[in-house]
């Protein structure tokens, strides 16, 4: 062989090997063209895409994991999973789709069909392998899906349509009804999903000689005003369907539902449960067993391109005899219904599982294995005694007894509390998080900040906060500190503006009172501040920083003759509610509060929210990690169940009557 011809040969040796190097190192970017077995990657990296923390998006993710892990892939051992969710938000969407495309994720799935539609779009030349679920109509959303049943569609894509039965409920609502004339519907003409299910209701309530009145929106904020408007117009229900726009506060349309005493009725299974008639719809923790059964099929080496797209609607019923004994027309449910009800809310709220095991709290206990032979010890942190601590405490231990965990058996509570000084919170964290227990629970903000998010050792649940994203505890509810998880509980600020303009129908200029150090308290006051300039009221505030400054700050809101107090769940201003309490009524000036357990310390009202349904919701994921879960795993959750409360006596010294709308929306 000639000296140049060994020189060319070394070459292309050095190439080949080169290109063989640059292959091997560039082998996580393949995506539908490299085989998704367990084998090919020890850890593969996978993306989810919901829209938002909506009870539905949940119930589908959940179900994903449960049947991956069913399959023999678990997040954290062979799988990688990353959620994204925009809680709502499109352009954030659009952006987390964008990083999902040109990331290393061997897939992707997303949940609901606008997160089909924005992962679609954003994967035209990426082709990552996409599997989605928690979608109306695959076909009419525009990805490129021909028909249901068929392999016409991209390569890269598939998954599983979820109509909703919306002829079904129409006629269901009819039978329950004979006189039902005019429903109306609140929805958001941007979603293909909704126009879809839309014109099906219009096609069906002709039928059926009902009139389907509209009314369009553009945005969450609008809903109430919709759907006031649809009340003044004289309709005898409300139907939603799969609007996502409306889901996201599906609470705005059922309470003026509730307040005009007409039903809703949902083809989303779970808003009953808020307070509908009844649901009709999909079982979405089966529809995303289903959605994870695919994906299982993909990682064990099957292609996306020989999996059709097919429609999966597992039907559900759940009927509120409690909405139903409220409604001012005739509303009865048939025997059949009853036969299928999977979940009755009986006439006092109680929620009683019928056919299933269905995820509710009293049948919660089979999927948490509780270690007979095993004592468990839980660390409690909160900021000081005060009756909202109780009545979490109430909530959490009545619902760990039902998971199989009770006080003085085989559970066992280390208890500490901040004495109202935030200055001793870090210590408490110190001494839980260097002690014996297997897990810290905290209470209220100030805590889950000095406590949880400062605990090294030991895995924290955390409840009785206001907004745990505004208090650094993670970005997004899915995408938090992984040592911990917990319960938030929004209060409904603008429905307490709401309610105290009706009650003092002439108010113009509101005080309240804060420590800025509170974030808690510092995100509820920016809400209120917005909403009362968005009413045309004057806001005044008054920070504390201790609660020896309670009373000067409450005498400087007397002088700028404010006309009510409201409250911004701020733990020192309850710490020292006696003392402001004593200067309003010494000034004539009424309270409201948004916390129930405080209605007698001289307050006209509360406006706000249940805190014994705060400390229940707490109860599963302490139980779930003090049995061995991942705090990572389990997504935050907001709990806000609203309660208004009166104070007759007070509004009696104030010469203030309550209006009988007001009376009505105590529940």
């Amino acid at each position: 062989m000639s000296e140049t011809s060994k020189r060319i040969g070394l070459s292309l040796g050095l190439i080949i090997l080169c290109s063989a190097l640059l292959l091997w190192s560039d082998r996580h970017n393949y995506h539908s063209s490299a085989k998704l077995t367990p084998q090919v990657l020890k850890t593969t990296p996978i993306a989810v895409l919901q829209l938002s923390s909506s009870p539905v998006a949940e119930d589908i993710r959940i179900g994903i994991l449960d049947m991956l892990e069913a399959k023999g892939f678990k997040n954290g051992n062979n799988l990688d999973i990353t959620t994204y969710n925009p809680e709502g938000d499109l352009p954030t969407a659009n952006l987390m789709a964008q990083k999902i495309v040109s990331g290393n994720y061997k897939l992707a799935i997303s949940i609901t069909t606008l997160m089909l539609q924005t992962l679609a779009n954003a994967n035209r030349s990426s082709h990552v392998t996409h599997v989605f679920g928690g979608v109306t109509s695959p076909v009419i959303a525009g990805v490129g899906i021909k028909e249901i049943d068929s392999l016409d569609k991209p390569s890269y894509l598939t998954g599983i349509g979820t109509p909703l039965p919306v002829d079904e409920i129409f006629k269901i609502a009819k039978q329950l009804n004979p006189k039902l004339k005019t429903v109306g519907v609140v929805w958001n003409p941007a979603e293909v999903n909704s126009e879809f299910a839309t014109k099906q209701a219009r096609k069906i309530s002709n039928e059926l000689g009902i009139t389907l009145l509209e009314a369009p929106i553009e945005q969450t904020k609008d809903i109430r005003e919709a759907a006031q408007s649809l009340v003044t117009r004289r309709i005898d229900a409300i139907w939603t369907g799969g609007d996502a726009t409306v889901n996201t506060n599906i609470h705005a349309l059922i309470e003026v539902a509730n307040s005009a005493k007409i039903p809703l009725f949902s083809n989303y299974y779970g808003h009953t449960k808020e307070g509908g008639l009844f649901d009709y719809g999909s079982d979405y923790h089966e529809v995303g067993k289903q959605v994870g059964s695919i994906v299982a099929d993909i990682l064990n080496g099957k292609e996306p391109n020989a999996i059709p797209v097919q429609n999966f609607t597992p039907k559900k019923v759940i009927l509120n005899e409690q909405v139903r004994k409220s409604l001012k027309d005739t509303w009865v449910f048939t025997p059949e219904l009853y036969k299928k009800a999977i979940t009755i809310i009986d006439e006092n709220g109680v929620v009683n599982s019928i056919n299933t095991n269905e995820a509710n709290p009293q049948t919660k206990a089979s999927s948490i294995n509780i270690d007979p032979n095993k004592h468990y010890n839980v660390g409690l942190a909160y900021f000081a005694p005060e009756p909202g601590i109780d009545s979490v405490l109430a909530g959490l231990n009545a619902q760990l007894k039902l998971l199989g965990l009770e006080e003085g058996k085989n559970l066992s509570f280390k208890t500490m509390h901040a004495q109202g000084e935030i200055a001793q919170i870090s210590t408490i964290g110190q001494v839980l998080d260097s002690s014996d227990v297997d897990a810290i629970l905290t209470l209220t903000t100030p805590v889950l900040q000095g406590v949880g998010m400062m605990s090294k050792h030991k895995p924290v649940v955390f409840t009785y906060v206001t907004d745990p994203i505004a208090a650094g505890a993670g970005k997004s509810f899915t995408e938090h500190l992984p040592h911990l998880t917990g319960i938030g509980s929004f209060p409904p600020i603008e429905d307490m503006l709401t309610v105290t303009q009706k009650v003092l129908p002439n108010i113009h200029k509101i005080g309240t009172l804060y420590n800025p150090s509170e974030v808690n308290s510092v995100k509820v006051a920016s809400v209120m501040r917005d909403l009362c300039k968005q009413k045309g009221f004057e806001f005044i505030e008054a920070p504390i920083n201790t609660t020896a400054d309670a009373v000067q700050a409450a005498q400087s809101l007397a002088a700028q003759n404010i006309e009510a107090i409201l409250s911004v769940s701020d733990n020192t201003m309850y710490q020292a509610l006696d003392a402001i309490t004593d200067v309003a009524t010494k000034n004539h000036i009424p309270v409201v509060l948004d916390q129930p357990e405080f209605i007698s310390h001289e307050a006209l009202m509360v406006v706000g929210v249940d805190y014994k349904e705060s400390g229940s919701s707490a109860a599963e994921p302490l139980a779930q990690i003090l049995t061995g879960t991942n705090p990572a795993s389990i997504p935050f959750r907001n709990v806000s169940k609203k309660v208004i409360l009166l104070n007759d006596k007070v509004a009696k010294n104030l010469n203030i009557v309550f209006p009988d709308e007001v009376r009505a929306m105590i529940k």
